[in-house]
């Protein structure tokens, strides 16, 4: 499926929201979905970020 402009730019499009936004972007988001989904390396949950940089910097040196 090919999406045409929506937005400002075409806002009668058949995707667009109420709120103004368009609902195809909206649902092929990729990522965390939370801060907890960021801390997380292999299972566990650690209480910074900079610890879960580290632990999982060591988790790829290790599993490479």
């Amino acid at each position: 499926m090919i999406h045409g402009p929506c937005g400002y730019l075409n806002p009668s499009n058949s995707c667009m929201q109420k709120e103004g936004k368009c609902k195809l972007l909206l649902m092929n988001i990729r990522g965390p979905k939370s801060y907890e989904a960021l801390r997380t390396v292999d299972g566990k949950c650690y209480t910074t970020f900079r610890e879960a940089v580290e632990k999982k910097v060591y988790y790829i040196l290790i599993t490479t």
